[in-house]
């Protein structure tokens, strides 16, 4: 399960996740953080734990490579 930016939902239909910034405190930098996923459904919210709540997008790898 590499792909954490949707996950199903009990209800049947899909959650989009919730994305948070906070600072990182070595160099003040903003860092994108999952802070839970969302169903607009039902109205369902389930709280991201360990590793979920690390955001890796296909920019941050790109811009590593260079």
């Amino acid at each position: 399960m590499d792909n954490l930016s949707e996950k199903p939902c009990p209800c049947g239909e899909t959650m989009g996740e919730v994305i948070g910034f906070k600072e990182r405190v070595t160099d003040g930098a903003m860092v994108k953080y999952r802070v839970c996923w969302y169903c607009p459904e039902c109205h369902a919210v389930e709280k991201a734990i360990g590793r979920e709540t690390f955001v890796e997008t296909i920019h941050e790898k790109v811009n590593s490579d260079c």
